[in-house]
């Protein structure tokens, strides 16, 4: 399992692991947990102090399922990290696309999500200041 790295939710995005940097937008964003913790598999409440609680692997995974829904109209086959984590889009429930956004922003500095300007269309105050923070992280760690 991945530790997580030490971070402070005021300071800047750690430049070493993609996972601290999601840790560190986590940590400055509880709309991000809230979220994750919405989606089955992607929170681990029994993580402890030195663990990571999320799995981004299950939120890209999730993102993808999304993805392949609006395209297809049907649940794709997204192969064994979208079963291991038994993720299905009727369990999740709604998700708006600003939810959905949020989450692909997170994601998508560990793991291959798609991301466009089109999905930052509408972000409000908050979302703004996700984007900015997400955008510290990644110059940050790329």
């Amino acid at each position: 399992m991945i530790t997580r790295m030490t971070t402070t939710r005021n300071g800047p995005p750690p430049p070493d692991h993609p996972h601290a940097a999601a840790w560190w937008l986590i940590q400055r964003h509880e709309v991000l947990v809230a979220l994750c913790q919405r989606l089955p598999g992607a929170w681990d409440h029994d993580a402890g102090p030195d663990e990571f609680p999320f799995d981004t692997g299950v939120i890209a995974a999730a993102i993808n399922s999304f993805d392949a829904l609006a395209t297809s109209g049907k649940r794709a086959d997204l192969g064994d990290r979208l079963d291991r984590a038994n993720i299905q889009v009727r369990e999740f429930g709604y998700l708006s696309r600003t939810e959905q956004t949020r989450l692909r922003l997170l994601a998508s500095l560990t793991d291959r999500v798609g991301l466009s300007m089109r999905d930052l269309r509408g972000l409000d105050m908050n979302g703004s200041r996700l984007l900015r923070d997400w955008s510290a992280a990644w110059i940050a760690y790329g």
